[in-house]
């Protein structure tokens, strides 16, 4: 960090993991802190739409969700979802964990319908291409 810069996008990783270490440690006001930076420093130093940005959304909605703020969490999962989808595709492992995770958080908050859309979504055939004469 002193030699990069703290906001330099090659300390995201670190700062993401140091995030997830307080929240595994129950310091949560810390982790937040943490986790938000990451997400700022990817989002300004990236296309928004990089898969890398999902990452840190990703894990910014698992923390969410621990912690029971489901608004939040739903939010982030969302998010992440929509760039996994196009940046890596519907059926790539990352975004079928994303969806996962997200489906079964509306599940559990009772919005099955919304849940199943989702699981659609992720049904779709797998990318074909066509060619024509």
């Amino acid at each position: 960090e002193q030699a990069l810069g703290g906001e330099h996008p090659d300390i995201a990783p670190s700062v993401q993991g140091l995030a997830q270490l307080y929240a595994e440690q129950g310091k949560y006001k810390e982790a937040e802190s943490l986790f938000q930076r990451a997400r700022v420093i990817r989002q300004q130093h990236l296309d928004p739409h990089h898969y890398l940005v999902a990452e840190t959304l990703y894990h910014f909605a698992r923390f969410h969700q621990v912690q029971q703020q489901n608004a939040e969490a739903l939010s982030f999962y969302q998010q992440a979802l929509t760039i996994y989808e196009q940046a890596l595709g519907f059926h790539h492992p990352k975004t079928n964990a994303t969806r996962t995770a997200y489906v079964h958080l509306l599940r559990e908050l009772g919005r099955g319908e919304e849940a199943e859309i989702v699981e659609e979504r992720g049904r779709a055939p797998k990318e074909s291409f066509v060619f024509e004469a």
